[in-house]
Protein backbone atom coordinates (compact mmCIF):
# COMPACT_ATOMS: atom_id res chain seq x y z
CA UNK A 1 0.00 0.00 0.00
CA UNK A 2 1.37 3.46 -0.95
CA UNK A 3 2.20 6.15 1.57
CA UNK A 4 -0.85 8.24 0.80
CA UNK A 5 -3.18 5.26 1.17
CA UNK A 6 -1.56 4.35 4.47
CA UNK A 7 -1.92 7.96 5.56
CA UNK A 8 -5.56 8.25 4.56
CA UNK A 9 -6.46 4.93 6.16
CA UNK A 10 -4.70 5.88 9.37
CA UNK A 11 -6.26 9.33 9.56
CA UNK A 12 -9.77 8.04 9.01
CA UNK A 13 -9.23 5.24 11.49
CA UNK A 14 -8.09 7.67 14.19
CA UNK A 15 -11.09 9.89 13.45
CA UNK A 16 -13.39 6.90 13.81
CA UNK A 17 -12.08 5.68 17.17
CA UNK A 18 -11.41 9.04 18.83
CA UNK A 19 -14.99 9.42 20.02
CA UNK A 20 -17.95 7.43 21.26
CA UNK A 21 -20.08 5.61 18.68
CA UNK A 22 -22.48 8.35 17.51
CA UNK A 23 -26.01 7.84 18.78
CA UNK A 24 -25.14 5.18 21.35
CA UNK A 25 -26.85 5.52 24.73
CA UNK A 26 -25.11 5.52 28.10
CA UNK A 27 -27.05 4.92 31.33
CA UNK A 28 -26.41 5.19 35.08
CA UNK A 29 -28.26 3.54 37.98
CA UNK A 30 -28.72 4.62 41.58
CA UNK A 31 -28.16 1.22 43.17
CA UNK A 32 -25.70 -0.10 40.60
CA UNK A 33 -22.09 1.05 40.50
CA UNK A 34 -21.86 0.87 36.74
CA UNK A 35 -22.41 2.71 33.49
CA UNK A 36 -24.06 0.69 30.72
CA UNK A 37 -23.91 1.25 26.95
CA UNK A 38 -26.68 0.46 24.45
CA UNK A 39 -26.68 0.49 20.66
CA UNK A 40 -28.24 3.73 19.47
CA UNK A 41 -29.80 2.16 16.38
CA UNK A 42 -31.71 -0.79 17.85
CA UNK A 43 -31.35 -0.51 21.63
CA UNK A 44 -29.35 -3.73 21.94
CA UNK A 45 -27.16 -4.03 25.01
CA UNK A 46 -23.50 -3.44 24.12
CA UNK A 47 -22.16 -3.98 27.61
CA UNK A 48 -20.68 -2.30 30.64
CA UNK A 49 -18.79 0.90 29.97
CA UNK A 50 -17.51 1.26 33.56
CA UNK A 51 -18.09 -0.77 36.69
CA UNK A 52 -17.15 -0.58 40.36
CA UNK A 53 -15.05 2.12 42.01
CA UNK A 54 -14.91 5.01 41.50
CA UNK A 55 -18.52 4.91 40.18
CA UNK A 56 -20.70 5.54 43.23
CA UNK A 57 -24.34 6.31 42.44
CA UNK A 58 -23.81 7.96 39.08
CA UNK A 59 -26.66 10.28 38.14
CA UNK A 60 -26.60 12.74 35.23
CA UNK A 61 -24.05 12.24 32.47
CA UNK A 62 -23.09 14.06 29.30
CA UNK A 63 -20.60 14.18 26.46
CA UNK A 64 -18.42 17.04 25.40
CA UNK A 65 -19.51 18.40 21.98
CA UNK A 66 -16.92 16.28 20.13
CA UNK A 67 -17.99 13.01 21.76
CA UNK A 68 -14.44 12.37 22.96
CA UNK A 69 -15.19 12.54 26.67
CA UNK A 70 -18.02 11.31 28.88
CA UNK A 71 -18.66 13.17 32.15
CA UNK A 72 -20.60 11.52 34.99
CA UNK A 73 -22.05 13.22 38.09
CA UNK A 74 -20.85 10.81 40.79
CA UNK A 75 -23.41 11.61 43.47
CA UNK A 76 -22.21 9.71 46.54
CA UNK A 77 -18.55 10.66 46.08
CA UNK A 78 -19.16 14.39 45.49
CA UNK A 79 -17.20 14.47 42.26
CA UNK A 80 -17.41 14.30 38.49
CA UNK A 81 -15.79 11.47 36.57
CA UNK A 82 -14.28 12.17 33.15
CA UNK A 83 -13.83 9.18 30.83
CA UNK A 84 -12.27 8.74 27.43
CA UNK A 85 -15.37 7.67 25.52
CA UNK A 86 -13.46 5.52 23.04
CA UNK A 87 -11.09 3.66 25.38
CA UNK A 88 -13.31 3.75 28.52
CA UNK A 89 -10.30 4.91 30.52
CA UNK A 90 -10.89 7.20 33.49
CA UNK A 91 -9.10 10.42 32.56
CA UNK A 92 -9.79 12.64 35.55
CA UNK A 93 -11.75 12.99 38.78
CA UNK A 94 -13.03 16.54 39.17
CA UNK A 95 -14.09 17.87 42.57
CA UNK A 96 -13.85 20.79 44.96
CA UNK A 97 -15.19 24.31 44.83
CA UNK A 98 -18.11 23.45 47.12
CA UNK A 99 -19.66 20.66 45.04
CA UNK A 100 -21.71 18.19 47.09
CA UNK A 101 -24.19 15.59 45.85
CA UNK A 102 -23.75 16.38 42.14
CA UNK A 103 -26.88 15.57 40.16
CA UNK A 104 -26.15 16.61 36.59
CA UNK A 105 -23.24 17.86 34.52
CA UNK A 106 -22.87 19.66 31.18
CA UNK A 107 -20.27 21.43 29.09
CA UNK A 108 -21.41 25.02 28.69
CA UNK A 109 -21.29 27.14 25.54
CA UNK A 110 -18.17 28.80 27.01
CA UNK A 111 -16.35 25.44 27.13
CA UNK A 112 -16.47 25.31 30.92
CA UNK A 113 -17.92 22.40 32.88
CA UNK A 114 -21.07 23.00 34.95
CA UNK A 115 -22.64 20.75 37.60
CA UNK A 116 -25.72 21.00 39.77
CA UNK A 117 -25.09 20.47 43.47
CA UNK A 118 -28.07 18.90 45.23
CA UNK A 119 -26.43 19.35 48.61
CA UNK A 120 -25.64 23.00 48.04
CA UNK A 121 -28.62 24.12 45.92
CA UNK A 122 -26.18 25.62 43.48
CA UNK A 123 -24.49 25.20 40.11
CA UNK A 124 -20.71 25.01 40.25
CA UNK A 125 -18.33 25.71 37.40
CA UNK A 126 -14.91 24.32 36.40
CA UNK A 127 -12.42 25.38 33.75
CA UNK A 128 -11.38 23.10 30.89
CA UNK A 129 -8.60 21.63 33.03
CA UNK A 130 -11.04 20.72 35.81
CA UNK A 131 -10.03 23.49 38.21
CA UNK A 132 -12.92 24.78 40.36
CA UNK A 133 -14.20 28.27 39.62
CA UNK A 134 -16.74 28.36 42.44
CA UNK A 135 -20.49 28.91 42.62
CA UNK A 136 -22.10 30.25 39.46
CA UNK A 137 -25.62 31.25 40.49
CA UNK A 138 -26.76 34.27 42.49
CA UNK A 139 -30.28 34.74 43.81
CA UNK A 140 -33.49 32.81 43.32
CA UNK A 141 -35.08 30.14 45.47
CA UNK A 142 -33.38 27.10 43.97
CA UNK A 143 -34.12 23.97 46.03
CA UNK A 144 -33.24 20.43 45.04
CA UNK A 145 -31.60 21.13 41.67
CA UNK A 146 -31.39 18.15 39.33
CA UNK A 147 -31.11 18.81 35.60
CA UNK A 148 -30.21 21.96 33.71
CA UNK A 149 -29.61 23.19 30.19
CA UNK A 150 -28.55 26.24 28.24
CA UNK A 151 -30.71 28.21 25.84
CA UNK A 152 -29.19 29.37 22.55
CA UNK A 153 -28.88 32.83 24.17
CA UNK A 154 -26.51 31.40 26.79
CA UNK A 155 -29.11 31.71 29.55
CA UNK A 156 -29.33 28.81 31.98
CA UNK A 157 -32.44 26.84 33.00
CA UNK A 158 -32.23 24.80 36.22
CA UNK A 159 -34.84 22.42 37.61
CA UNK A 160 -35.83 23.17 41.20
CA UNK A 161 -37.38 19.82 42.09
CA UNK A 162 -38.47 20.65 45.63
CA UNK A 163 -40.39 23.76 44.55
CA UNK A 164 -41.79 22.17 41.35
CA UNK A 165 -40.26 24.89 39.19
CA UNK A 166 -37.64 25.52 36.56
CA UNK A 167 -35.67 28.71 37.23
CA UNK A 168 -33.93 30.95 34.72
CA UNK A 169 -30.50 32.58 35.11
CA UNK A 170 -28.53 34.89 32.85
CA UNK A 171 -25.32 33.83 31.11
CA UNK A 172 -23.47 35.39 34.05
CA UNK A 173 -25.51 33.45 36.64
CA UNK A 174 -27.87 36.22 37.77
CA UNK A 175 -31.39 35.10 38.71
CA UNK A 176 -34.02 36.16 36.17
CA UNK A 177 -37.15 34.52 37.52
CA UNK A 178 -39.34 31.43 37.28
CA UNK A 179 -39.26 29.94 33.80
CA UNK A 180 -41.74 27.06 34.23
CA UNK A 181 -44.25 26.04 36.91
CA UNK A 182 -47.82 24.88 37.29
CA UNK A 183 -49.80 22.80 34.77
CA UNK A 184 -49.15 19.72 36.91
CA UNK A 185 -45.35 20.03 36.83
CA UNK A 186 -44.17 17.95 39.78
CA UNK A 187 -40.57 17.25 40.76
CA UNK A 188 -39.00 18.43 37.49
CA UNK A 189 -35.82 16.50 36.77
CA UNK A 190 -34.09 16.76 33.39
CA UNK A 191 -34.72 19.23 30.62
CA UNK A 192 -33.51 19.96 27.12
CA UNK A 193 -33.83 22.97 24.83
CA UNK A 194 -34.43 21.88 21.25
CA UNK A 195 -33.97 23.51 17.82
CA UNK A 196 -37.77 23.60 17.42
CA UNK A 197 -37.86 26.44 19.97
CA UNK A 198 -39.31 24.28 22.71
CA UNK A 199 -37.92 23.28 26.08
CA UNK A 200 -38.74 19.69 27.06
CA UNK A 201 -39.05 19.17 30.82
CA UNK A 202 -39.49 15.90 32.67
CA UNK A 203 -42.19 15.96 35.33
CA UNK A 204 -40.77 13.18 37.45
CA UNK A 205 -43.73 12.38 39.66
CA UNK A 206 -46.48 12.72 37.03
CA UNK A 207 -44.53 10.61 34.51
CA UNK A 208 -44.77 13.13 31.72
CA UNK A 209 -42.57 15.24 29.49
CA UNK A 210 -43.96 18.76 29.16
CA UNK A 211 -43.07 21.54 26.79
CA UNK A 212 -42.60 25.27 27.25
CA UNK A 213 -41.47 27.77 24.63
CA UNK A 214 -38.22 29.65 25.16
CA UNK A 215 -40.14 32.64 26.58
CA UNK A 216 -41.51 30.49 29.39
CA UNK A 217 -45.03 29.96 28.04
CA UNK A 218 -46.57 26.53 28.61
CA UNK A 219 -47.18 24.62 25.38
CA UNK A 220 -48.44 21.13 26.21
CA UNK A 221 -47.92 17.73 27.78
CA UNK A 222 -45.89 16.20 24.99
CA UNK A 223 -45.22 12.62 26.05
CA UNK A 224 -46.67 10.19 28.57
CA UNK A 225 -47.91 6.63 28.75
CA UNK A 226 -46.32 3.22 28.60
CA UNK A 227 -44.61 1.78 31.70
CA UNK A 228 -43.05 5.15 32.60
CA UNK A 229 -42.58 5.26 36.37
CA UNK A 230 -40.60 8.23 37.74
CA UNK A 231 -39.20 10.00 34.68
CA UNK A 232 -35.47 10.44 35.12
CA UNK A 233 -33.22 10.80 32.08
CA UNK A 234 -34.05 12.43 28.76
CA UNK A 235 -32.48 12.65 25.32
CA UNK A 236 -33.23 12.68 21.61
CA UNK A 237 -32.14 10.05 19.10
CA UNK A 238 -30.58 11.19 15.81
CA UNK A 239 -33.92 10.43 14.13
CA UNK A 240 -35.64 12.96 16.42
CA UNK A 241 -37.48 10.51 18.65
CA UNK A 242 -37.52 11.16 22.38
CA UNK A 243 -35.99 8.74 24.88
CA UNK A 244 -37.06 8.88 28.54
CA UNK A 245 -35.59 6.96 31.45
CA UNK A 246 -38.05 5.09 33.67
CA UNK A 247 -36.38 4.99 37.08
CA UNK A 248 -38.56 2.36 38.73
CA UNK A 249 -38.74 -0.07 35.79
CA UNK A 250 -35.10 0.36 34.65
CA UNK A 251 -36.12 0.93 31.04
CA UNK A 252 -35.52 3.49 28.32
CA UNK A 253 -38.81 4.31 26.64
CA UNK A 254 -39.21 5.78 23.17
CA UNK A 255 -41.75 8.40 22.09
CA UNK A 256 -42.39 9.89 18.66
CA UNK A 257 -40.51 13.13 18.13
CA UNK A 258 -43.43 14.36 16.01
CA UNK A 259 -46.39 13.96 18.35
CA UNK A 260 -45.10 12.31 21.56
CA UNK A 261 -46.90 9.01 20.95
CA UNK A 262 -45.50 6.10 22.96
CA UNK A 263 -43.56 3.72 20.68
CA UNK A 264 -42.35 1.08 23.15
CA UNK A 265 -39.40 0.03 25.28
CA UNK A 266 -36.24 0.97 23.40
CA UNK A 267 -33.64 -0.52 25.75
CA UNK A 268 -33.33 -2.31 29.10
CA UNK A 269 -31.07 -4.69 31.00
CA UNK A 270 -27.38 -4.52 31.69
CA UNK A 271 -27.74 -4.72 35.45
CA UNK A 272 -29.00 -1.16 35.90
CA UNK A 273 -30.89 -0.76 39.18
CA UNK A 274 -33.02 2.39 39.56
CA UNK A 275 -32.10 4.16 36.33
CA UNK A 276 -30.71 7.59 37.16
CA UNK A 277 -29.81 9.23 33.89
CA UNK A 278 -28.96 8.78 30.22
CA UNK A 279 -26.79 10.45 27.62
CA UNK A 280 -26.69 10.01 23.86
CA UNK A 281 -23.33 10.25 22.10
CA UNK A 282 -23.34 13.21 19.70
CA UNK A 283 -23.49 12.69 15.97
CA UNK A 284 -20.85 14.71 14.06
CA UNK A 285 -22.19 17.53 11.95
CA UNK A 286 -22.04 16.74 8.20
CA UNK A 287 -19.88 19.82 7.72
CA UNK A 288 -17.29 18.44 10.14
CA UNK A 289 -17.14 15.12 8.28
CA UNK A 290 -16.93 16.90 4.93
CA UNK A 291 -14.13 19.10 6.25
CA UNK A 292 -12.16 16.02 7.31
CA UNK A 293 -12.54 14.40 3.89
CA UNK A 294 -11.58 17.60 2.06
CA UNK A 295 -8.58 18.01 4.34
CA UNK A 296 -7.43 14.46 3.64
CA UNK A 297 -7.82 15.04 -0.10
CA UNK A 298 -5.75 18.19 0.06
CA UNK A 299 -2.94 16.46 1.98
CA UNK A 300 -2.87 13.53 -0.43
CA UNK A 301 -2.83 15.81 -3.44
CA UNK A 302 0.02 17.80 -1.91
CA UNK A 303 1.92 14.57 -1.28
CA UNK A 304 1.57 13.46 -4.91
CA UNK A 305 3.01 16.73 -6.19
CA UNK A 306 6.24 16.26 -4.20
Amino acid sequence: MSFHKHFLFGLLTVAAIAQAAPGDIYVTGRNSANIVQFNGTNGALIGTFASGAPVNNGVGLTFDPTGQFLYVANRNSNNILKYNAATKALVQTISGGGLTTPMDVRVGPDGKLYATSGGGAQVYRYDSAGNPLGAFLTGGGLSGPVGFNFLSTGELLVSSALTNQVLKYSSSGAYQGIFASGHGLSNPTNLEARPDGKVYIESGLTNQVMRWDTSGNFVDVFAQGGPLNVALGLGFRPNGNLLVGSNQTNQILEYSGLNGAYLGVFASGGGINLLNGLAIAPVPEPSAVLGMVVGCGFLLRHRRKK
